[in-house]
């Protein structure tokens, strides 16, 4: 099994077209529609991917916050048949990684409060809440909680 994460651009094979056609029908993206998760792609700071034996598995997204020298992570998503095997770690690892070289301080990301699993990754991560909160804008019900962690 071959695990490769690298940043996707428009030149490359792996281009945002190509990974949001490889990815919009997992669990957790097919609630986007097609064109605004492209877009969110296309206007992120780094999308960044992990592929295994050549297959997209994973994927970031990353995007300038409105807070000075920060970012948002808009997703982090894990094919379902993939996930506890280390790989959201991996690609959360580089995606900070890039962060650091673009001289950004910290990362937020908000996370449903009824999904345990995602908080108890990010707590284990080093991520620590922030104390805001605001209503899910998903499907799924309850509020989202903002998780913060200092990149430098």
């Amino acid at each position: 099994m071959v695990i490769n994460i690298q940043n996707v651009l428009r030149t490359t094979h792996l281009n945002y077209t190509a990974l949001a056609s490889a990815t919009c029908g997992w669990d957790h993206i097919a609630q986007l529609d097609f064109y605004d998760y492209l877009h969110c792609m296309e206007q992120s700071l780094c999308t960044a991917a992990v592929t295994v034996d050549k297959a997209v598995k994973g994927v970031c997204v990353c995007s300038r916050s409105l807070i000075p020298d920060s970012c948002e992570i808009e997703l982090l998503c894990i094919e379902q048949a993939f996930r506890r095997k280390g790989l959201g770690r991996k690609l959360l690892s580089h995606a900070l990684r890039n962060m650091r070289t673009l001289r950004i301080r910290a990362a937020f990301l908000w996370v449903n409060e009824t999904n345990s699993a995602a908080i108890s990754f990010f707590t284990g991560f080093g991520f620590t809440p922030d104390g805001k909160r605001r209503p899910s804008r998903t499907s799924i019900h309850g509020e989202e909680l903002r998780f913060k962690i200092d990149i430098y």
